[in-house]
C-alpha cells in the first residue's frame, strides 16, 4: 500500500510518527529512517499508513522547501528596512533559491515588537537543517551590521540598559554609558 500511495521513496527526507529522517529502507512491515544525528529509527508501516507523513523531498522537487526564520523587531525600525535585511540574509545563504524569491511577512503586532517571518526556499532537503541554521546566522549578522536589535519581551522586562544588545564588534560608534541607580552604600543615609 505504501508503494501504491507513493507517500515517500528511498532517500526522501520525511517526518512520520514524531521522527524526521532520510528513508534508508522500506520493507513489508517497517520503514527505516536515518536521522540527522545518524541514528537509525525503525517505524512500523502501519504508523505511516494511519498517520500523517510529511515528505520534505517531494516539496523540494516541486518548487522548493520553505525555510522559516522569525524575528521580533522594535517599532522604531522601518518595516522596509527589516524586509531588506532579511532578504539580504537569504541571498547570503548557500542553498537558498533565488526563485521563488524570499519573502517577508509581518506576523503580529506585539506589545514590544513586530514579529516578522522570512520565508526562503531550498531544493536541498537533506541540507535543510544546516541551511536554516546558516540562514538564522546571516539574519543575526545583517541586523547587527545595520545596528538593528532583534527584540524579545524578556529582554525588555529584565534589562536595565538603554543600549542595544548588539555585539561591540558591530557597533560603529560607542554608546554613552547608561545611567544606573547605585543605591546607598554601607546602609546609611
Amino acid at each position: 500500500i505504501l508503494s501504491y500511495t507513493r507517500s515517500f521513496r528511498i532517500d526522501d527526507r520525511i517526518h512520520v510518527g514524531g521522527t524526521s529522517g532520510e528513508v534508508i529502507t522500506r520493507g513489508l512491515f517497517v520503514t527505516r529512517l536515518r536521522t540527522i544525528y545518524n541514528a537509525e529509527v525503525t517505524v512500523p508501516n502501519d504508523l505511516a499508513l494511519r498517520g500523517r507523513v510529511v515528505n520534505y523531498s517531494a516539496a523540494a522537487r516541486t518548487g522548493g522547501l520553505a525555510l522559516r526564520v522569525s524575528a521580533g523587531i522594535g517599532y522604531d525600525v522601518d518595516w522596509r528596512q527589516v524586509h531588506e535585511l532579511m532578504k539580504g540574509a537569504a541571498s547570503d545563504t548557500e542553498h537558498v533559491l533565488g526563485d521563488p524569491e524570499p519573502m517577508v511577512l509581518q506576523q503580529t503586532l506585539g506589545d514590544f515588537a513586530v514579529s516578522y517571518e522570512l520565508l526562503a526556499w531550498t531544493d536541498e532537503p537533506k541540507l535543510s537543517i544546516r541551511t536554516a541554521s546558516a540562514l538564522r546566522q546571516n539574519v543575526i549578522d545583517r541586523f547587527n551590521e545595520a545596528g538593528v536589535e532583534i527584540m524579545t519581551p524578556v529582554v525588555n522586562a529584565v534589562r536595565n540598559s538603554p543600549e542595544p544588545a548588539i555585539p561591540p564588534s558591530h557597533v560603529s560608534e560607542p554608546t554613552p554609558p547608561a545611567l544606573r541607580f547605585l543605591g546607598l552604600q554601607g546602609g546609611t543615609a
